[in-house]
């Protein structure tokens, strides 16, 4: 028996307001594929509080576009951190401060997606200033000099950076949001908007206020 056809979502990101850095992101619908019902995509296999679930699909550009605002967080702005993907890798790169001095810093990193559906960038390699240190010990003396915002934590053991979207995006009632996969390479990464239809408009994302 043939399988009906639904619509699903390619989410195609539309950025406005980005002098006030409030980026709103809507969504086109042009993609078909196979399933048995007429309702948007639920995921049965994942424990999701809400009914329904849009994909959003990000490549480099919508990618630095939305996760460029992380740069307006207070504890962003102290460090004058941004968050860039630059060809295969990920870059966060900003200027701490160590004995009175001002030092920039960089890290490299890859971008994964752990078992909890949070985003993880497997730091590769990290520049502080002009200190020859490994990187265990250039991220240890980070960790202790820089303050990262809600959301953001520095496993200095394990050399990653963990991103809950959950904790970063503003607390919307009505609305849960992770990670699903991630692959620069090959230009993609998806964020999974879980929502409760009558509260939420799946139409309209923004990352910060």
């Amino acid at each position: 028996m043939k399988r009906k056809s639904i619509l699903i979502l390619v989410a195609t990101i539309v950025c406005i307001n980005l002098s006030t850095f409030n980026l709103r992101c809507f969504f086109s619908f042009d993609n078909f594929v196979d399933s048995p019902t007429n309702s948007p995509i639920v995921l049965a296999a994942e424990k999701m509080p809400y009914s329904q679930t849009q994909e959003l699909k990000l490549d480099r550009q919508s990618f630095n576009s939305l996760f460029g605002q992380l740069s307006q967080i207070k504890e962003m702005k102290a460090i004058k951190a941004k968050l860039i993907w630059q060809k295969d890798v990920i870059k966060l790169a900003g200027e701490t401060t160590i004995k009175g001095k001002k030092v920039p810093f960089e890290v490299t990193s890859d971008l994964k997606v752990n078992q909890k559906k949070e985003f993880v960038f497997d730091i590769e390699s990290v520049s502080l200033g002009i200190l020859p240190l490994p990187k265990k010990q250039a991220l240890e003396i980070m960790a202790k000099q820089i303050k990262l915002p809600k959301g953001l934590s520095l496993n200095t053991q394990k050399s990653q950076i963990i991103m809950d979207l959950n904790q970063i995006i503003p607390q919307k009632e009505g609305l849960f949001v992770q990670a699903k996969s991630a692959n620069l390479k090959k230009n993609q990464v998806v964020v999974l908007l879980n929502y409760d239809p009558a509260k939420v408009n799946p139409l309209e994302f923004s990352l910060i206020p």
